[in-house]
């Protein structure tokens, strides 16, 4: 049996980032939204074994300078923080699902890393 292991990226901290496969059959969707959330709790960090490590990737990306302080050395200016991750309790054999890949789920419905960033 194939997986199709889905990859999240979160923007910032609030955009969810996930393709769609552009043929939609709604009782698809309904089996595989079953499938993937009737035993899945998104307060339980996705793992394999439960003292195994969650891997979570992230990329900064500084889009453009605000403004620049010489005098106090502080600049002020905005980025893009990517954070990338595999959560293994969400996968599915395409092949039951229509050749259905990618899903599209609600940032709140899943587990995602909950990191606060300090830029002192």
């Amino acid at each position: 049996m194939v997986h199709q292991h889905v990859r999240f990226a979160l923007v910032g901290s609030f955009l969810l980032l996930i393709s769609y496969q552009a043929q939609s059959n709604k009782t698809v969707d309904e089996r595989l939204y079953e499938k993937l959330f009737t035993n899945y709790n998104n307060r339980l960090r996705p793992v394999r074994v439960a003292s195994g490590p969650t891997t979570v990737n992230l990329t900064m990306r500084f889009r453009y300078l605000i403004d620049v302080n010489e005098r106090h050395q502080v600049f002020s200016g905005v980025s893009w923080i990517y954070q990338i991750w595999t959560d293994p309790r969400l996968s599915w054999d395409p092949l039951e699902f229509n050749e259905t890949t990618l899903f599209v789920v609600k940032l709140t419905q899943i587990w995602w890393p909950h990191l606060i960033y300090n830029n002192e």
